[in-house]
């Protein structure tokens, strides 16, 4: 394999175990259940994440 697609690799899977947008997912997976809403799919990004939380706060 080229050093550049495992560069590209390693990059990829950092981005998928972000702990931040993992934070994120799991917030908005609790406020979808309080309001009895299914639970959205996780965000590969920050800005997708926050995104998508902030469609599930209650107003």
């Amino acid at each position: 394999m080229s050093r550049n697609l495992e560069t590209r690799i390693e990059r990829l899977e950092a981005i998928a175990h972000d702990p931040l947008t993992g934070f994120f997912h799991e917030l908005t997976v609790r406020f979808a259940a309080s309001q009895n809403l299914p639970a959205p799919e996780k965000q590969h990004d920050v800005n997708n994440a926050l995104k998508q939380l902030s469609d599930y706060l209650p107003n």
